[in-house]
Parts: C-alpha cells; structure tokens; sequence
C-alpha cells in the first residue's frame, strides 16, 4: 500500500514538473522540480520533500533570414579601364621643292673673230669680224668700212652681197662685187684671216 502511494506521489510530481517545463518555455525559464527524501510520520503517513530549481532557458538564437543575407550585395569588381587608343600621328605634308631654275647654256658661238685691218686702195680701212658655231660661218660684219662721201653708198651697196657670199659659201672664196673692187678684195683678206682664227 505504501509503494503505491510512493508511486502516486513521483507521478504527481513528474506531471508537475511537465507543467512547469511547459510554462518555462514561454518565459524562458525552466523551473525542475525533484524529490528529495520520503519520511513517514507516527500516524503512518508519508511526507514526500520536493526542491524547486529555475533553470534559465537558452534564448533562441534567431535564424539568417535570407533577406538579410541577400540585402549585402557583392561590391562589383572595378572594371579595368579601357586604355585609351593612341591618335595616329599626322602625315606631315612634303614640302614642295623648288624647281632648279635652269641654268642656261652658253650659246654655241664661240666669241667673234676678228681679222686685221685691211687698206682698200686710196679709200681707207677694211676689217672683218665673224661668229661661228663648230666650224660654221653664222655672222659675217663688217666693222671697219672707207666713210668717204661715195664710199658709204658703194658700202651700202657692196657689203651685203659680200656678206652674203660668205654665208652660202661658208668660205673667203667669193666674188668681188662690181663697182667696189678695192673694198671687195680688202674684205676678203681680212675675212679670210678671220676664217683662219677660228680654225686654229
């Protein structure tokens, strides 16, 4: 009789402490409660001694929402900046160049010859000058001429056709013009000595 009354007391007691873990759990205390020691009085009666402990309740730790978690964005890495593309150089432009002035060429005809003075008769003075080129006759003057009164018309008459002789024929070898016989053969002499100049 008394075991079962044993039994229905550590019941009791067990349900208790049910109750309170339950009640602790809302407000995060946990109070245990536990036999102690069992007497027996004179009379027969048992006295059962519970001893009441409060055990604080570890707070929940809250969980990492995701929200939370996905709020820190991952800082973008910095983009390398593109280098930045060389300019081509300018062309630079060819300077024009000047165009040599060409020099000219020394004409062909060498410097005049110049025969000597020639007396024609009792009327004066004869001299000869001609240009050449190489070997050819290409000017033909008369640079001293008789300046008497009939000389200077029997000149202007006589001195062309000499002169003209002398380009055809390219020689001394000409025919003495009429009416001017001492001119003529005094042309001829220096204009031959001219010939022989440019010919040395």
């Amino acid at each position: 009789m008394q075991r079962r009354l044993v039994r229905m007391t550590l019941a009791l007691v067990a349900t208790a402490a049910g109750l309170s873990v339950l009640l602790g759990l809302k407000t995060h205390e946990i109070t245990l409660v536990a036999p102690v020691g069992v007497q027996e009085s004179d009379d027969g009666v048992l006295h059962v001694q519970l001893a009441a402990s409060v055990v604080a309740s570890p707070k929940p730790t809250p969980a990492k929402t995701p929200a939370a978690s996905a709020s820190k964005k991952p800082k973008p890495k910095a983009t390398a900046k593109p280098k930045a593309t060389p300019k081509p150089k300018a062309t630079p432009k060819p300077t024009a160049k000047a165009t040599p002035t060409p020099t000219p060429k020394p004409s062909v005809a060498t410097p005049g010859f110049t025969g000597p003075v020639v007396i024609a008769g009792p009327y004066g003075p004869v001299q000869v000058q001609i240009l050449t080129s190489g070997t050819k006759i290409t000017q033909v003057r008369a640079v001293k001429l008789p300046d008497g009164a009939d000389d200077i018309e029997i000149n202007d008459i006589a001195v062309p056709k000499l002169i003209q002789q002398t380009l055809d024929r390219q020689s001394a070898q000409i025919d003495v013009v009429s009416g001017a016989t001492y001119t003529s053969l005094a042309y001829i002499k220096s204009l031959q000595a001219a010939i022989d100049l440019s010919r040395r």
